[in-house]
Parts: C-alpha cells; structure tokens; sequence
C-alpha cells in the first residue's frame, strides 16, 4: 500500500513539474529503487511509461541552435551579457565556465555545452577542470541525457576527489539512471565531506522516499531543513514524506512555513490530488489562484480537479495513510 501510495505521489510530482517548467528547474525523475515490496503493475506500468517518454522527447528534441532567444536573452540579463564581454576580451577557460554555468542556470543548454566544451578545451587547471567537467555533466542531466553525463561526471571527481558538490551532481546522475545504489553512496559522501551540504541530505531524502523508506525521508529532510529554513526542496521533499505517511496535516504545515501562500495552496494541492481527494484538491488549488491570480497553472489544475470530483467517488478520511490513496 505505502509503495502504492509512493508511486501515485512521484507520479503526481513529475505531471505537476512539467506543467510548471517556467518556474525553475527540476530534478529529472529517477526510478524508484528495489529493495522494497514492487508496487502494482499498473503503477510501475504508468510512471514507468510516463518517464520513458518525457526522455525520449529530451532525447529527440534537443535544443537548436538559439541565437535569436540567447540574443534577446543578454540583452536584458546585465550579468549574462557582462559575462560574454569578459569572454569577448579574454577567451581563458576561467571566462568561458562562468558563462557555461549562467546559461545552464538559465536553461539555454546549448549556449552552456558551447562555453563548457570551449573551457575544456583551453586546458583547465585541476580546480577549473572538475568545474568545467561538473558543469558539462549537469547540462548533459539537464538535458534528459544522463547516460552521457557519467563520463564527464567521472571526470569531475577525479579532478576534485574532496569536493561535496561533485559527489552530489555524481549521484543525481546515477539516480536518473535509476542506480540508486550508486547514489547513495554519492550523496553520503557529499555528506560526509561536508555536513551542512543540505543539497546532498535534501538528495537522501528524496530518495529514501522513492524507495519507499518514508521514516528515514522524514528524518533526513528534518535535518536538511533545519540546516537551512529556506531550502524550498528540503521542504517539498519533507512534505512528500509526511504526507507519504499520512501526516497531512504536517505536510500542510510545511508548505505554510515557506511564506509564499499561493505556492503552498498550490502545493498541498498537488498532495491532495495523488490522495484522490479531488474537492479538497479544488479548494487548494482555487485559494492558490487567488492568492496569485497570475499564477495560470492553479487555474488548471483546479479544473482539472473539479472535473474528477464529478466523475470519482471521494475518499475516506484515514489518520494513517494518505485518503485511499506533489518534485528539479
């Protein structure tokens, strides 16, 4: 049942990132690990289906060439376009890996490959390199390709053996790999080479919580939380366990606690639809939307949920698990 419940949240979590991409970026979705009971075929069935084809999109529709976007892209981002002079006036792999990793941060992935793969070639120092190498492999990730991100990943460690950050980017790739074993070991050496290294304890959560090792989630992102209150995937994977574990009510109040209103109605939202609570769906999402009234995807989703309580029998209230059954 709670691996059950686990699937239909990922699943949940994966249809609501795409439907917010303009918001930021998100972990591409890894598979859930096996030293668990298998959840049932039709779950498997669906997520499983779901993923292959948001890859195979990635895969087949990689980014074209983006002169006009990237054009009016430094046009008005003063930081990007000051990046660019400092290449223009000084083409050193130092120039070229702080403008790969603006464009990465913006997601215009083909200009990042460009000024990584040119910082690469200018033979970095050890230090520049791992950088230079981790950021090739975040953009290769980024791309829904983390089959071809491993070597450069590999390379990044081997430059830079002691750092948190390259044992981190390592195990999210080995994680959209589905080698959660491997990502494991990655984040807890993250971990253990930094123990404030929220991103990687953020990491082990969610991954205890894909594997359905939902006490252990909740114990991690605590941690990663109380490392570092303003952490919004530390608090979004904390609610994912708790309300994994039936605990709404701390779910709800986690996403309370991040000050944004609207994006906690969103949120809780999202839970209450992997419940199949679909009225109390339409309410969060309805209260996000006036909360931010821009915010067009709450619109959305609060049809959509209206919709399925016409047509869906409602669940009954359980203190234990989610109602018969919301995550870069």
């Amino acid at each position: 049942m709670r691996r059950s419940l686990v699937q239909a949240l990922v699943l949940v979590a994966v249809v609501a990132i795409a439907g917010c991409a303009a918001r930021g970026r998100a972990a591409p979705p890894a598979a859930a690990g096996n030293n668990t009971a298998e959840p049932a075929k039709s779950d498997v069935g669906s997520l499983q289906e779901y993923i292959a084809k948001m890859r195979h999109v990635s895969a087949a529709a990689r980014p074209p060439a983006r002169t006009t976007s990237a054009t009016t892209l430094e046009s008005r981002d003063p930081e990007l376009a000051a990046a660019l002079r400092r290449v223009q006036a000084s083409p050193t792999a130092e120039s070229h890996l702080a403008a790969g990793e603006l464009y990465r941060q913006r997601r215009v992935l083909d200009a990042a490959y460009r000024h990584y793969n040119a910082a690469a070639k200018l033979q970095p120092q050890s230090a520049e390199a791992a950088e230079v190498y981790e950021g090739l492999a975040r953009t290769w990730r980024d791309w829904g390709l983390p089959e071809l991100a491993v070597g450069d990943a590999a390379r990044a460690r081997f430059y830079a053996p002691e750092s948190p950050a390259v044992h981190n980017t390592f195990g999210t790739i080995m994680q959209a790999l589905g080698r959660t074993a491997d990502a494991r070991r990655a984040y807890e050496r993250a971990r253990q080479l930094d123990a404030r290294a929220t991103y990687a304890i953020s990491n082990l959560c969610y991954l205890s919580f894909l594997e359905g090792r939902i006490e252990a989630a909740v114990e991690q992102c605590r941690a990663a939380v109380a490392i570092d209150p303003e952490l919004k995937t530390a608090r979004h994977n904390l609610a994912l366990a708790y309300a994994a574990s039936g605990e709404m009510g701390l779910a709800q109040a986690v996403f309370a606690e991040g000050g944004d209103a609207a994006e906690a109605s969103f949120n809780l939202g999202i839970l209450y639809m992997a419940g199949r609570n679909y009225r109390a769906a339409t309410a969060a999402f309805d209260a996000a939307s006036r909360a931010r009234p821009t915010l067009n995807i709450a619109r959305e989703r609060a049809s959509q949920a209206r919709a399925l309580s016409r047509s869906a029998p409602q669940p009954v209230p359980n203190t234990n698990t989610i109602v018969d059954g919301e995550a870069k």
